[in-house]
């Protein structure tokens, strides 16, 4: 018994096609590596406002166009420019409010940068880690909710 395949060529080459132009027109994806790479602050008592600054060099040949950071919750922001030049040195400033925070806290900030042409996107990821100590009136609040959940 014999097998008939009918393969239609026009649905192969415009498949073929359209998965091609997929990658004709990505763009390409570098890392900017900050200086420090991650920073670590000592405990701190909850409520403090903290400042983390950022090394970071452009190092290609072209203007990059900084995009708005993305940041883990409103309780972090960033100062940052809004385009580097070719090979400028550039300092990336973290706010981080600890109020109504306690414990480890670790973020991500997650800043691009990308070519006037979009070809090329940049990632300059900056992180940071501190003890931060609860007051008295949340390590009571603590305490509580610990004692109406076992209830």
């Amino acid at each position: 018994m014999k097998c008939k395949v009918n393969f239609n060529y026009s649905y192969f080459l415009i498949s073929w096609l359209i998965f091609s132009a997929g990658f004709s027109f990505s763009q390409e994806i570098k890392t900017i590596s900050p200086t420090p790479k991650i920073q670590k602050h000592k405990k701190v008592d909850e409520g403090e406002k903290l400042i983390f600054k950022y090394k970071a060099v452009n190092p290609s040949n072209d203007t990059l166009i900084v995009l708005p950071p993305e940041v883990d919750c409103s309780c972090t922001s960033v100062d940052y420019p809004d385009f580097i030049l070719p090979q400028q040195e550039i300092e990336l400033v973290i706010s981080f409010d600890t109020d109504k925070k306690w414990g480890i806290q670790e973020r991500k900030v997650e800043i691009k940068a990308e070519t006037k042409d979009k070809k090329t996107i940049y990632h300059i990821p900056l992180k940071f880690k501190v003890n931060v100590k609860a007051t008295p009136e949340t390590k009571a609040l603590i305490k509580k909710q610990i004692k109406e959940s076992k209830k």
